[in-house]
């Protein structure tokens, strides 16, 4: 279908370009495709970097932070293996922030360079502000992540990072669809290599024969190849499948792999070594996802680099960072998606080709012939180009804002100001009120932005208020629809019982004078949703019962995060300070109080049996790892009790998951021994006592 060409620039004066940025000490984007080596410059740039700084690193070691952040942690742990015997020869200290490595303050101050993920440095900026006011070069590699879910979290970091004026940020992508936007918007110098150094082949098949049939057809002359699966259980049975179809490849014993490395065979006995996974590597095949413990797919890789696998089936863990020579990439869609990521699928199929191991990439979409036009139409326009998307901001999310102020305010040292003007900075400079800055242009004044953060600091009248909100869902992208009151009851003075059918859905609404919900969001928001605006639109002589609290700040005040100090200033009360120093939701940390209050004498395993399926990360790992929230209780209960290698056995887990899980289980014992202890304070003083939910709705929610 079309063929991406080999650049017209050489790749030296492209490479020349990005290090006479890093040397100006200048804010640069990078946006060029892989096998650049971008990230390869900026780690020569660093280490040049602490040659020429060195005698102020030994003076003031603590005051010299170096912080690289990757997508997932197998390349976090890549690149930190990659600059371990720099800072040994230079003997300066670096620090592995990734789950399942123990955080320890002194560590963590100590450490001259930080290698790490997303999360856990942001967790860690915020636990130790010291990090920001010594941080001198930060650099995000996949930058690209911004778009998606966990973007909240990038932006968050850069929001904050941005305010020190000497650290220097170095963003890294290969795929973004508005590149210059995304430089405007933080004001950094862009860097752009548009075209490819290997040249890439894009087309499109379908699935006539079996995927199977198929793939053997497309890549005999085309190996090695990697094949890209939306899931991990797709991934082992296709890989599997592969393998015992492959009857004319010479089977090697899977010890034959060590022969050159029998010290890998110790190592390899103490992680969990999926047997399915050593019987495919025996025919050449091997799978590659999430799940499989560090070191495991570490070896993978390794085997793949030295030409012993064929074909590597792997989820969108490979998609990103690790440079594998594979000639050919595959990526099969024999069902219908919910959504096309445009990016990521251009991002996977070019990692055929890559620089110094072929002269040519192939890139394969296989697909079934139902979906063939749809998603050729959605992938490249009418010349055949790639159509890449653009990145659009996941910060402005009302319940991810909740949280955000909470931690902000948190750990600030001082007393926070809740003027508009202020609160404003906190998200003005967030690239989802630079894209839809044209939509707030209509308010004549800051003080109608009082509508999303309090409604005791604001008069705003309830028309403006509604206003307001239905701007937001505007920018949210949600669509006015038709929405029709189906029943109503009322339960006293304000307070009613709503029914209300939208495009076939019904929605249950309470409205009183203590609390808005609706079961379009969590039983905790205070978000003026589109059905809460149309009974307020109904019945305007209620707005002084549904409208007396509103926003962010006000929701953290009523629920006891927020107290207010002197003047128009908020301070953290103590359950503000330990939600935060946990890092956990305030809905999240609302139901765990209801908890201890509706069962006093709950002990520790069944506190944590019944909110553990809260947690965001836990959540993931379900997900990812394809497993029950039956079977996440039951590993939790099991790993107290069983060898780690067991349970990975039983339930086709990684050693790695379970070290993380571990973490989480000991941060979890931490708090409830913390609340319990605040719990027997406050309830001999009668607090605790407003707005909490009923035993049948607390035991509702955690089913």
């Amino acid at each position: 279908m079309n063929e991406i060409e080999l650049s017209s620039e050489k790749l030296e004066d492209f490479q020349q370009r990005c290090m006479e940025t890093f040397l100006k000490k200048e804010n640069c984007l990078i946006s060029s495709p892989s096998s650049t080596g971008k990230t390869f410059l900026v780690k020569e740039y660093i280490k040049n970097y602490i040659i020429e700084n060195y005698s102020t690193i030994l003076r003031s070691p603590k005051k010299m932070k170096i912080v690289l952040l990757f997508p997932y942690k197998a390349i976090a742990i890549q690149e930190f293996n990659s600059l371990v015997d720099f800072a040994e020869k230079k003997m300066i200290k670096i620090f592995l922030s990734v789950g399942g490595v123990k955080l320890n303050k002194e560590t963590v101050m100590e450490a001259n360079i930080i290698v790490g993920t997303f999360e856990k440095f942001y967790f860690i900026l915020n636990l130790f502000p010291e990090i920001q006011k010594n941080l001198k070069i930060l650099v995000i590699d996949e930058f690209h992540f911004l778009g998606y879910n966990r973007g909240k979290v990038i932006e968050s970091i850069l929001l904050k990072v941005k305010e020190n004026k000497n650290t220097q940020i170095i963003l890294l992508s290969s795929s973004i669809g508005n590149p210059e936007e995304i430089a405007s918007w933080l004001g950094f110098k862009l860097l752009q290599y548009n075209k490819r150094l290997v040249p890439l082949e894009l087309n499109i098949k379908k699935i006539e024969k079996s995927l199977i049939q198929e793939i053997f057809s497309i890549s005999k002359a085309n190996l090695p190849a990697i094949i890209f699966q939306n899931s991990r259980s797709k991934v082992e049975k296709l890989a599997l499948e592969l393998a015992k179809k492959r009857k004319d490849v010479l089977i090697k014993n899977f010890e034959e792999f060590f022969v050159n490395s029998p010290n890998l065979i110790s190592i390899m006995e103490e992680v969990y070594f999926p047997d399915k996974l050593k019987e495919a590597i025996s025919k050449r095949v091997a799978y590659h996802h999430a799940g499989l413990s560090d070191i495991v797919r570490v070896f993978v890789e390794q085997l793949f680099l030295s030409g012993e696998i064929d074909y590597l089936i792997s989820t969108s863990t490979l998609s990103a960072g690790i440079n594998l020579p594979a000639k050919m990439s595959i990526f099969v869609i024999e069902r219908k998606q919910s959504e096309v990521d445009n990016n990521l699928i251009f991002q996977i199929l070019g990692r055929a080709g890559r620089f110094e191991f072929q002269d040519k990439g192939i890139g394969i979409l296989l697909i079934r012939p139902a979906y063939l036009k749809e998603y050729s139409d959605k992938l490249f326009d009418q010349r055949g180009k790639p159509i890449y998307s653009s990145l659009k901001s996941q910060f402005f999310d009302y319940d991810f804002l909740i949280k955000y102020f909470l931690v902000e305010i948190a750990f600030s040292k001082e007393p926070v100001s809740v003027r508009i003007e202020d609160l404003l900075k906190k998200i003005e400079n967030s690239l989802w009120f630079y894209s839809n800055k044209e939509i707030f242009l209509v308010f004549n004044s800051k003080d109608v932005h009082y509508a999303l953060f309090s409604q005791a600091y604001s008069s705003l009248d309830y028309e403006e208020i509604v206003d307001y909100y239905e701007k937001l869902d505007e920018a949210f992208g949600i669509k006015p629809s038709n929405l029709q009151l189906v029943s109503k009851q009322e339960k006293g003075k304000g307070n009613f019982s709503f029914i209300i059918l939208e495009n076939e859905k019904k929605y249950k609404v309470i409205m009183n004078l203590e609390r808005r919900q609706c079961s379009c969001q969590s039983k905790y928001s205070n978000y003026l949703c589109r059905h809460q605006r149309f009974l307020i639109k109904m019945y305007p002589f209620m707005k002084e019962y549904w409208l007396n609290k509103y926003g962010i700040i006000d929701w953290l005040i009523d629920n006891g995060f927020l107290v207010r100090s002197k003047g128009m200033k908020v301070n953290p009360t103590l359950l503000g300070k330990i939600s935060a120093k946990f890092f956990i939701h305030p809905y999240s940390f609302l139901h765990f109080l209801h908890l201890l209050i509706i069962y006093p004498n709950i002990n520790f395993s069944s506190f944590f049996t019944k909110v553990v399926l809260f947690d965001e990360q836990i959540k993931r790992d379900i997900k990812s790892n394809e497993l029950t929230n039956i079977q996440a209780l039951q590993i939790f209960q099991l790993l107290v009790k069983q060898e780690p290698l067991t349970i990975c056995s039983k339930y086709n887990i990684s050693d790695s998951l379970l070290e993380n899980w571990q973490e989480i289980y000991t941060k979890y014992k931490s708090l409830f021994f913390e609340l319990k202890k605040l719990m027997g304070k406050n309830l001999a003083k009668g607090n605790f006592t407003n707005n909490f939910l009923t035993k049948n709705e607390v035991e509702e929610t955690i089913r």
